[in-house]
């Protein structure tokens, strides 16, 4: 139980969670039990850490039930138009790159070039009515609504040092998290909590399961691009490398899927995402219960674990034996230094055409984003181990040449 200026107040348990739903969205539930299995774990252990706040709380409950509506509301659709599931999804390109890599700005980047579907951020969050290109009135309404939340929320954390390190709006594309929630995998929250049970879970889920949640991802983009013109197009979307993540798995429902992995300094990477988060963590946190060095802790040895497992991953049949180039890395420092000489070298990667409205409209977005960009402040720089990240990293900066 948790008290909140003396009142008492129920539990942030599972049950409480479930007994808060509707019919349908508890049949959902029945039906999709890894994902009841990672909420119950999840609610249960916030219940018994009590490090959340009820402001928090609420949010994260708020943000489940939205998307669990919004996965409902597809199924349902697909049911109406089976045709759903006819809609083209060849030679997709995914970014699976650990955060703070650059990934954001190459998903924008290569957005603008409009032969690619990056999925928006509203439209992951809210695919029925279906999104439609150009926008409908509905879709406007919803974007606006959307948007007010976002502003309110930037607010909350600090909106100029979340638009310095992520600028992103609802209209820009965004990553598979988003979609990733309906399956009960929330990538954010054990960033800040310390949620050892949930964590594990994540780490630990089964093949078979992995297999029906990236099968529920693709009917979810599927609906997304239902009423769009997906002639001559192909999707790009961008999956942070975490513990959720299995590549055979993806390589198995996305058969014919390449990869682009931007390789960065580690160190820069950890620092990076740890002040993100860190500024992130004040909406699910007082400023009492906040532990920073917990933050900058766990971070560090999350992303060192990744870098670890990078030819683990890379060891698999479908990326070895693939009988084309399944994995394209590119370097941070090129990408920043000569971006179009790095998007020309994943055009040709990738077998698309790479032309003059391509170098148009890639050199306004640089010039534009150039103008408006800004800088942040890094808060927990001290609390990093700095020797030991690059100690442990020094083959992985040799093999990508990072320096």
């Amino acid at each position: 139980m948790f008290t909140f200026f003396g009142i008492r107040l129920n539990s942030f348990s599972f049950q409480e969670f479930y007994s808060s739903l509707p019919d349908s969205l508890k049949e959902l539930l029945k039906r999709e039990q890894h994902t009841q299995e990672a909420l119950t774990i999840l609610f249960n252990e916030i219940d018994e850490k009590r490090e959340i706040s009820l402001s928090g709380y609420i949010r994260l409950k708020s943000e489940i039930t939205s998307s669990l509506i919004n996965k409902d509301k597809i199924i349902q659709a697909v049911e109406v138009h089976p045709e759903i599931e006819d809609v083209p999804f060849e030679k997709p390109v995914f970014i699976i790159t650990l955060p703070r890599t650059g990934s954001t700005f190459l998903h924008l980047l290569m957005s603008k070039d409009k032969r690619w579907k990056a999925p928006a951020l509203w439209e992951m969050i809210s695919s029925i009515p279906f999104p439609e290109e150009p926008t409908t009135e509905t879709n406007e309404k919803t974007i606006l609504n959307f948007d007010k939340s976002l502003k309110f929320r930037r607010y909350l954390v600090g909106s100029k040092e979340i638009m310095a390190a992520h600028g992103t709006t609802m209209k820009d594309p965004e990553e598979l998290a988003n979609l990733l929630k309906a399956e009960g995998i929330f990538v954010l929250i054990p960033k800040m909590l310390n949620l050892p049970k949930y964590s594990k879970f994540i780490e630990k889920i089964k093949f078979d399961d992995h297999i029906k949640i990236y099968k529920s991802i693709k009917r979810s983009l599927q609906a997304i691009a239902f009423q769009q013109n997906m002639k001559n197009r192909r999707f790009l979307l961008m999956h942070h490398l975490n513990s959720n993540v299995n590549l055979k798995a993806l390589f198995t429902v996305f058969k014919d899927a390449q990869f682009i992995t931007i390789h960065r300094n580690v160190e820069q990477v950890i620092s990076s995402i740890t002040n993100l988060t860190i500024y992130d963590s004040k909406l699910f946190q007082s400023p009492l219960s906040r532990n920073v060095k917990f933050i900058s802790d766990f971070l560090t040895e999350k992303y060192l674990k990744e870098v670890r497992k990078y030819d683990l991953r890379r060891s698999i049949e479908e990326i070895k034996n693939c009988s084309f180039q399944r994995a394209i890395d590119i370097n941070f420092k090129d990408l920043v230094q000569n971006p179009l000489e790095i998007l020309r070298e994943i055009y040709k990667q990738v077998n698309m055409e790479y032309n003059d409205e391509c170098d148009e409209i890639f050199t306004k977005y640089l010039a534009d984003s150039h103008k408006n960009k800004t800088s942040y402040k890094h808060i927990n720089d001290f609390l990093l181990d700095g020797e030991r990240i690059r100690r442990e990293c020094q083959s992985y900066s040799k093999k990508y040449k990072i320096y």
